[in-house]
């Protein structure tokens, strides 16, 4: 019989340059509570080969190759494979800290729903957080999933305040990182990333684990660091966002919609960054070929399609509009007037 308390489920890629550290962050302790789901998509490098040196030295892991098919299906994968009262997703680049496996333990006792730590960010490898250690505990409990779900559609991050320590870790709502789910909560509903989505695949998923909870208890010790890598914001491409665009916007509307809460402003505040993702991710991304007017052409026809003076005039005189840095309202009014060529100058300026 299996009765391990957390699942810790791990999506690996070509990533034989962190691997290691992140293994090494949660092997060796408390092995009979924690089970490790490795998930291999399709590695080339010497990935795998990392990972069965600590197959051979720790037996609570267990490897999964499966044929390169995104993240998505990895995590689907784990999921399905995972046996213990709580799962816990943790990025191949990013790593616990000394005593994450531990405070993990301590919260996995079956009381909540959802447990959420803090993440710190880590830009290089001295850490400065490392061996930081936090005098006095506090934790929240929130009962109201409302609450998350406008979390998650403001992208308002939960900040964490460390007593003198200010600010020193934060939880991205829309993350399924560095937080402890239920595992029969994501079964019993039917939950799963959807592989038709290459970005917020995250956020959807975690919105349908919100509407399921009952309760989520926020403590404030550090447990997971975020690897946060010194590439170009624009660093992917994908030449048919829009369809990503679409099939969120439909999850997020088909989740909202059964609320009794009214979202309707925090979904219009969401839906006003698509345009930048539009173009981030495909329209001004360096990697897309097409001609200017053909750009221009199809900014417009998004702009039309998705309503977006409606959109915008919704949101502006909000308090969440207020908290959008001023050079980000700028793009959002340019754009609105169709200003395409100040728009492609200042985005460049803005996401650089």
């Amino acid at each position: 019989m299996n009765n391990k308390k957390i699942s810790i489920i791990i999506p690996v890629f070509n990533n034989e340059k962190y691997i290691d550290r992140c293994l090494s962050s949660i092997c060796g302790v408390n092995e009979e509570d924690i089970e490790i789901l490795v998930i291999d998509d399709g590695s080339t490098d010497h990935t795998a080969n990392i990972i069965k040196k600590y197959i051979s030295n720790y037996h609570n892991i267990q490897y999964i190759y499966q044929k390169n098919s995104g993240v998505s299906t990895a995590r689907n994968m784990g999921l399905r494979k995972a046996t213990g009262k709580y799962v816990f997703f943790l990025d191949s680049d990013d790593y616990l800290s000394k005593n994450g496996i531990s405070e993990l333990i301590r919260y996995a006792d079956g009381k909540n729903d959802l447990v959420v730590f803090p993440y710190v960010s880590v830009k290089s490898k001295k850490n400065e957080y490392e061996n930081k250690k936090i005098k006095h505990e506090k934790i929240k409990i929130v009962e109201n999933s409302d609450e998350l779900i406008k979390d998650a559609l403001i992208n308002r991050d939960v900040v964490f305040n460390f007593g003198n320590q200010k600010n020193m870790g934060c939880q991205d709502m829309r993350s399924s990182c560095s937080k402890l789910i239920k595992l029969n909560i994501i079964q019993q509903n039917n939950i799963s990333f959807n592989k038709d989505i290459v970005i917020a695949e995250d956020m959807i998923f975690m919105l349908q684990v919100y509407t399921c909870i009952k309760n989520a208890l926020f403590v404030n010790r550090i447990v997971y660091f975020y690897w946060q890598n010194n590439n170009s914001a624009i660093n992917s491409y994908h030449s048919n966002y829009l369809n990503n665009i679409l099939i969120v916007n439909s999850y997020i509307e088909k989740i909202t919609q059964k609320r009794q809460y009214d979202f309707n402003e925090a979904v219009d505040y969401y839906k006003l960054n698509d345009i930048i993702l539009y173009l981030k991710y495909d329209i001004f991304n360096k990697k897309n070929k097409d001609a200017r007017a053909k750009k221009y052409y199809k900014i417009n026809a998004f702009l039309n399609e998705f309503n977006y003076k409606r959109i915008f005039n919704n949101v502006k005189h909000s308090n969440l509009y207020k908290s959008v840095e001023i050079k980000k309202r700028l793009f959002y009014r340019i754009t609105l007037y169709r200003l395409f060529i100040v728009d492609e100058i200042l985005f460049y300026f803005l996401y650089k």
